[in-house]
């Protein structure tokens, strides 16, 4: 809405009051315009002396009473504001409490369920690196493995002899798949046959002559030890079986009750012969996948496998000393896919 200064007072007031309603501060009516005459403009230099050396000592124009009336205009003024102030004051913002709850009007239903207060989640600040030290690192080695221990199907018994120039046969009441460990000296040792995984281990047991009645079959293992004696195994050697034999200074003998002609192998269904002697005779063939017949011969030694060697059988002969012309090798029929050689 426009306002208007008050011709009175200088009160702003509404355009359309001014002149139509008193002033509420200084009661100015409307008046009417009385149209007069026009006042002739006063001479400026009236009351002035002639002489300008006197202007100082003459008193200036309004004197006194213009600056009585400069400062009741003022005043008025001031009045004049502090009432309109007092009359319309200004509407403050109302300031709510500082814990008190919103005001809510009274027609508006409350919020059944009111929205949480958002709050900015906390910031997870990592912590500062750890400096570490520079050297060397121990890394843990794990130790290798222990090889699992040789197991055996039956129950060690363990035979010490001290019989030089006795014969001794082992006791019947040893079962098939026993673990039987001689020990000491003997003059014979009698065997009868090893079958169904029976190890006999005579590696410990220096004798002059062993004689075994029957074969060694069935994945049986034999060690014996004749240094200067004879060994004589009348039997087989077949079915996975091992033999071991030490006799440097004497003679070693298998399958020796059968012809030199059969068909069927001294040595074979994947048996293993090592031999060390003088002389090695294997009356049949050495024959079967997997079978191998390794002999270690001394001076003058002798090697004779009178069936020969059949399918992927393999022979092999080493000497005491390297190259040794004194040792004689024989073999009978050799197959392409068999082997029968020196290997030093």
């Amino acid at each position: 809405m426009a306002t208007l200064p008050c011709p009175g007072c200088g009160l702003p007031r509404a355009a359309d009051e001014v002149g139509v309603v008193a002033c509420p501060v200084c009661a100015s009516a409307p008046a009417v315009a009385v149209a007069r005459p026009a006042a002739a403009s006063p001479d400026p230099t009236a009351g002035l002396p002639a002489d300008a050396g006197q202007l100082a000592a003459h008193p200036a124009v309004g004197g006194r009473n213009g600056a009585v009336l400069a400062a009741g205009g003022f005043a008025a003024g001031v009045l004049a504001v502090l009432a309109w102030q007092a009359a319309f004051p200004r509407p403050r913002p109302p300031v709510a409490p500082a814990h008190s709850p919103p005001a809510v009007a009274a027609d508006t239903p409350p919020a059944a369920n009111p929205p949480p207060k958002s709050a900015a989640p906390p910031v997870a600040v990592a912590p500062p690196p750890r400096e570490v030290a520079a050297g060397p690192v121990e890394v843990a080695v794990a130790p290798p493995p222990r090889p699992a221990p040789i197991r055996h199907p039956g129950p060690v018994v363990v035979i010490e002899l001290n019989e030089p120039g006795e014969s001794y046969s082992l006791p019947r009441g040893i079962k098939a798949g026993a673990h039987v460990v001689l020990r000491g000296k003997v003059g014979t040792l009698h065997l009868r046959e090893l079958t169904d995984g029976t190890v006999v281990d005579a590696s410990g047991l220096e004798a002059a002559d062993v004689s075994v009645s029957g074969g060694v079959s069935g994945g049986s293992v034999l060690k014996l030890n004749a240094p200067d004696g004879r060994v004589t195994i009348k039997g087989r050697l077949g079915e996975k079986s091992v033999v071991e034999v030490n006799a440097p200074g004497g003679d070693v003998r298998v399958n020796s009750s059968a012809s030199r002609g059969t068909a069927e192998p001294s040595v074979g269904g994947g048996a293993r012969l090592a031999v060390t002697a003088l002389g090695v005779e294997v009356r049949g063939s050495v024959a079967g996948d997997g079978t191998r017949v390794a002999a270690t011969l001394g001076k003058h030694g002798r090697l004779t496998v009178h069936g020969g060697v059949r399918g992927t059988a393999a022979v092999e002969y080493r000497t005491v000393v390297p190259n040794d012309p004194t040792v004689l090798a024989e073999v009978g029929t050799v197959a392409p896919t068999a082997v029968f050689r020196r290997v030093n």
